[in-house]
């Protein structure tokens, strides 16, 4: 009888010690997901040809400032960057008849510098081709913007221009900051 009580009493402790994590406390365990988002700008202008409505010049051969008053920025459009550091840069250059080669004569120019400014999103903007100067960075930091806007204003000058095809070029850039 003494054998049977052990063997039972020894059955009765193995299944205690085998049932002991059933009456443990309540445990727990944290998961962490983490991401990354990276920096990003994007821009939905659309690259576009601004043609000067008539020629720019009056019947004395010099130019008309009143020819360049328009908005290069009316296609309209959105630009946007996340990154807290990211920057919107304007640059430009002068109307230039590249087709004419040499020196100007005295009283002649192939040149018209101009200037541009205008509101793009909470920052303003503008550039002055004949000092290549400005306010070249409008904007830094997180930024979302819808339908920018501009004028350009040709500077006055008392030279005729020379007979040509004229060109100029602006060009708004953006980059992602972290």
């Amino acid at each position: 009888m003494f054998k049977t009580t052990l063997a039972a009493s020894a059955a009765i402790a193995a299944i205690m010690a085998l049932s002991a994590p059933v009456f443990a406390n309540n445990t727990s365990a944290t998961i962490t997901v983490k991401g990354t988002v990276g920096a990003k700008c994007d821009m939905a202008l659309t690259t576009q040809t601004v043609n000067l409505p008539f020629d720019p010049t009056g019947d004395d051969g010099k130019l008309n400032p009143a020819a360049f008053n328009l908005n290069p920025l009316s296609g309209g459009g959105e630009f946007w960057c996340n990154g807290a550091n990211s920057t919107l840069t304007l640059n430009a250059t002068p109307f230039h008849n590249a087709g004419f080669t040499g020196t100007a004569p005295s009283g002649f120019t192939n040149t018209v510098n101009y200037s541009l400014s205008g509101t793009l999103g909470e920052g303003n903007i503008s550039y002055d081709t004949g000092t290549n100067s400005g306010n070249q960075v409008t904007q830094v930091g997180i930024f979302d913007t819808t339908n920018p806007s501009g004028t350009l204003k040709a500077d006055q000058t008392n030279d005729r221009l020379i007979a040509g095809d004229y060109s100029a070029t602006v060009t708004l850039t953006l980059t992602p900051g972290t």
